[in-house]
């Protein structure tokens, strides 16, 4: 009789065990975070050297970190955009399809080659990301490192660069998405 109470004791264990180790990681693909929304850098990180005065798309948000791509940083001399201070190990830019529609699309990594490309082509080549480990994207939002924009990305790649932030600054203040006037 003690053998069986024990053996249920210890089956009933494994499968609390067995339970668990199947939901967690189930439960985990359900978070979102901030995928596809455009987050503005505060005034409080103007000193910044890679963050000042940017605008964020963060395409990949999940519980093990952010990524995002820059959208207002053009490179001097150059059709090219840096996208952040990360570098891809064997991935040298990223193209962002129909930049318009960059709500619906993921950014999408391709190796280096000689990119014959310009905006009227819908695609922007930007030279690495911007990544945030675990939790550190959530505790920066809450620290009012970064706003979390009520525009859409098509409405702001609509935007001239050099005006973006200044635009998306606007928009925080009117906790709404304005339309651009030219």
């Amino acid at each position: 009789m003690e053998n069986e109470q024990q053996l249920f004791k210890r089956t009933k264990f494994y499968f609390i065990a067995a339970s668990f180790f199947i939901a967690i990681p189930i439960l985990i693909n359900f978070y979102k975070g901030y995928s596809g929304k455009i987050i503005v850098a505060s005034k409080q990180i103007e000193s910044d050297k890679y963050f000042s005065k940017t605008v964020i798309y963060i395409y990949s948000h999940s519980v093990w970190g952010a990524k995002g791509i820059i959208l207002n940083k053009p490179i001097e001399a150059s059709n090219e955009y840096y996208g952040g201070p990360v570098p891809l190990n064997d991935i040298k830019v990223v193209l962002l399809d129909q930049p318009k529609q960059i709500s619906k699309l993921r950014a999408q990594s391709y190796t280096a080659r000689k990119y014959e490309i310009d905006e009227h082509h819908g695609l922007r080549v930007y030279n690495g990301i911007s990544g945030w480990g675990t939790n550190q994207l959530e505790r920066e939002v809450k620290n009012n490192v970064w706003t979390i924009s009520p525009c859409q990305a098509n409405q702001v790649m609509d935007l001239p660069i050099e005006e973006m932030w200044d635009h998306m600054i606007a928009n925080e203040k009117a906790k709404k998405c304005l339309e651009y006037q030219k």
